[in-house]
């Protein structure tokens, strides 16, 4: 099955693919406590998903999570996204 080996190391369903793409893309959003999933629909598609955790920087504080940042420019909070 496709889907169950899309990230392995040097898999490809194309001719001239030399596999390390979407490998690589895992491997480096694992580094920074993310991750990466496919959807497909035979005939149809695919789409990929990529998931970061967001954080930010205020002086020596890092805000992240379901914490707040104050957004100095616009006088208003908003929630930081996961």
């Amino acid at each position: 099955d496709v889907m169950k080996m899309l990230f392995k190391f040097k898999y490809t369903t194309k001719k001239d693919g030399t596999g390390i793409g979407l490998h690589f893309s895992k491997m480096l959003l694992k580094l920074h406590d993310g991750f990466i999933r496919a959807e497909s629909l035979e005939g149809i598609g695919t789409v990929i998903h990529v998931d970061l955790p967001l954080l930010a920087m205020e002086g020596d504080q890092v805000w992240g999570g379901s914490e707040v940042l104050e957004d100095e420019t616009r006088q208003e909070s908003r929630p930081v996204l996961q």
